[in-house]
């Protein structure tokens, strides 16, 4: 089992797994994981995640609402 972060920046957990606030020390490891997993990248994007993909998904801004 993976240390516990400080609590600070867990959000949530479940059995055994929990969610955690992602920070830019956790970038390499986001990385590898995409590399290791292109299957969901050409399903989604239809191509392999870029060299730097997780670097622009954790800097990806969510999509502001246009409702007023």
């Amino acid at each position: 089992m993976i240390p516990s972060p400080p609590s600070s920046q867990r959000l949530f957990g479940a059995a055994d797994f929990e969610a955690r606030r992602l920070t830019e020390d956790d970038l390499p490891a986001l990385q590898d994981f995409f590399v290791a997993n292109p299957e969901y990248f050409v399903a989604v994007n239809g191509m392999l995640p870029r060299p730097d993909e997780a670097k622009q998904e954790f800097d990806e801004l969510p999509l502001q609402s246009t409702d007023t």
